[in-house]
């Protein structure tokens, strides 16, 4: 079987061809912090087999987890999207597995070139707000 991210998979081939030499497939183990608040996003994760949580510290110290991605998403959204940082947000692994690491200058200039990439990531963007605000709702009723 054949592991893959759906997202990458929405792009046009040609276009993840262009993007391969700033790929690599790494192996994620569970609780490893991918990034931290405030901290630079220099890479993106696609989830092939784990799952990544992303957190929310408040400011207290206390966090929570606020959406999960899989093998349809990614994470690091931020990096192409103008604000190269993370804000009160952590990325921490769930569930141990591989996904594929991609360079975010990389990701950046083929958002910035390309209208599919654009489209792909700005669908996925409505996507992940949409999940945020249906977990705040679930939350609230609880």
């Amino acid at each position: 079987m054949t592991l893959t991210n759906r997202l990458l998979s929405a792009l046009p081939p040609a276009i993840v061809t262009e993007l391969a030499p700033g790929m690599a497939t790494v192996v994620l183990s569970k609780g490893e912090r991918l990034h931290e608040p405030e901290s630079v996003i220099a890479a993106l994760y696609f989830p092939l087999d784990c799952v990544l949580a992303i957190t929310l510290t408040m400011s207290d110290g206390a966090s929570a987890a606020i959406g999960l991605v899989g093998s349809r998403e990614m994470i690091g959204l931020n990096a192409v999207l103008g604000h190269k940082a993370t804000t009160q947000t952590a990325y921490v692994v769930q569930i141990t597995g591989s996904a594929i690491k991609l360079e975010a200058p990389v990701l950046l200039a083929a958002f910035d070139r390309y209208p599919a990439v654009r489209a792909v990531l700005l669908r996925y963007t409505q996507v992940l707000i949409a999940q945020m605000a249906q977990n705040t709702a679930c939350i609230a009723v609880a």
